[in-house]
């Protein structure tokens, strides 16, 4: 049962992922669109490092690093923080709760994404065992 959860949310997670990336590319280019290639994730109350780290399956020193942060125990909700690793992807990042029954299948078509990139970004080895 705590790998079906874990499966959810991960799979919930990479969803919002995809469907960042979908409406990034379908929205027009702007100087400022160019500058931001990088998937960004908005620190929400309750956030910390460890816990963006571990949503997002990154090194929480990486993280730290990455964003410059001299002190990881000073976030601020709405902060910006750039997540590495995550190459190909880029917008805004954000979580969505999935309903207990949900497959890569009715993801897939209700976020209108290919399952094999849902496949990838939610690092799914044997998605048939969801």
């Amino acid at each position: 049962m705590i790998r079906k959860e874990k499966f959810i949310k991960s799979l919930l997670i990479l969803t919002v992922l995809i469907t960042s990336v979908l409406l990034h590319r379908v929205t027009p280019v702007s100087a400022k669109s160019l500058q931001q290639e990088e998937p960004t994730y908005l620190v929400q109350q309750g956030d910390t490092l460890g816990s963006i780290a571990l949503q997002f399956g990154v090194d929480i020193n990486e993280l730290q690093s990455f964003n410059q942060i001299s002190d990881p125990n000073a976030l601020d909700i709405g902060q910006r923080l750039t997540i590495p690793g995550l190459e190909g992807i880029a917008g805004l990042l954000t979580s969505q709760t999935i309903s207990f029954g949900d497959s890569l299948m009715t993801l897939t078509r209700a976020y209108q994404l290919e399952q094999d990139a849902l496949i990838t970004l939610n690092r799914l080895s044997s998605p048939t065992e969801s």
